[in-house]
């Protein structure tokens, strides 16, 4: 398996291939159970983003990943 340097781009890439140009945590989850990859990246990307990890509550912290990606998505050309 590749190595994902940058979980907002492979994060965007995969949301935007899908049709969803605002994810919500609700499809973050849904992501995670249907794709390894992209629950191993999802999990790495939560214990080193300070975001992420300024949040306590786990929905909290699902609801920071999904912003993160739409701040990414929405900075795309």
């Amino acid at each position: 398996m590749q190595k994902i340097k940058d979980f907002e781009t492979f994060a965007a890439g995969y949301f935007l291939g899908l049709g969803i140009k605002k994810p919500t945590a609700e499809d973050i989850c849904r992501l995670s159970v249907e794709c390894r990859a992209f629950a191993a990246a999802l999990s790495f990307y939560m214990f080193t983003d300070p975001y992420v990890l300024s949040k306590v509550r786990t929905p909290d912290k699902y609801e920071a990943v999904a912003k993160n990606i739409q701040c990414f998505i929405q900075a795309l050309p």
